[in-house]
């Protein structure tokens, strides 16, 4: 194409610039118009062209270049650098992409595992409990689930919203996903609690005597990791006691106690 270079005081160049060297481009504008431009044979042709102007640095100068292109061609050189920045772009894209999503699945399995432990440790502290005892986990907005070892049953119970604030509410498909998972709602109010001997104010469970410890154990695990967003097992405190409320230190679940 025909071309013409300007250095950055506006003279014409004294020799060619090497197009192939590298330009760090500072500016670029094109204008379409009546082009008279010279062919290869030295002859003046007047067309419909687009003025391509790039400015930039090449080495210690500052330059102009400018490119007489045909109209016609200006919709496959739109179409070229479109493409060229967009596989750019994706590419880049595409790559973080694929990295976050190896790091998440790296962290997702790591996450598994610590609950799988968890889960562990959890069943074996129920399989501690006797009669009349029970273990309480609870995050720090009061969200918690709750095992209690009766004679011939075993009760379980996650918090119902009439314990909560508005801010802190298990919403409405949240709680349809606790009858989905076997929890039974809330009987009563809070301040019935004491002349009932049935149901609960929670959302609750009635399992037999002997149940084994891990189904109870992935029960309530499922309910703080599903509904009450538990992220890790680390963020879980716990308290357990008996009927006369004394306390019973659970190591093994490796949880802090909680302070209530």
């Amino acid at each position: 194409m025909p071309q013409d270079h300007e250095t950055h005081d506006g003279s014409a160049g004294e020799e060619d610039l090497d197009l192939n060297a590298v330009i760090l481009v500072e500016s670029f504008s094109a204008m379409a118009g009546a082009v008279v431009a010279v062919d290869d044979d030295g002859e003046e042709v007047e067309m419909v062209g687009v003025v391509l102007a790039i400015e930039g640095a090449l080495g210690d100068d500052h330059v102009t270049h400018r490119f007489v292109l045909p109209a016609a061609g200006w919709e496959d050189l739109n179409t070229c650098g479109v493409k060229a920045i967009l596989a750019y772009e994706t590419g880049g894209a595409l790559e973080q992409v694929m990295d976050d999503a190896r790091d998440t699945i790296g962290e997702d399995a790591a996450a598994e595992r610590r609950w799988a432990g968890f889960a562990a440790r959890l069943a074996t502290a129920l399989d501690m409990l006797d009669p009349h005892e029970f273990l309480v986990l609870e995050n720090d907005i009061g969200r918690f689930v709750q095992v209690a070892m009766q004679e011939d049953e075993i009760r379980a119970e996650t918090v119902s919203n009439q314990y909560l604030g508005p801010d802190v509410a298990v919403p409405p498909g949240d709680l349809d996903l606790l009858a989905q998972l076997g929890w039974s709602p809330p009987t009563h109010f809070a301040d019935q609690d004491d002349s009932r001997d049935q149901g609960s104010p929670n959302h609750w469970i009635d399992l037999p005597d002997g149940a084994p410890a891990d189904r109870i154990s992935s029960l309530l695990i499922t309910t703080l990791r599903r509904i009450h967003q538990v992220v890790e097992p680390e963020d879980l405190t716990y308290v357990s006691s008996d009927d006369a409320g004394a306390r019973i230190i659970l190591p093994t679940l490796g949880l802090s106690r909680s302070k209530r």
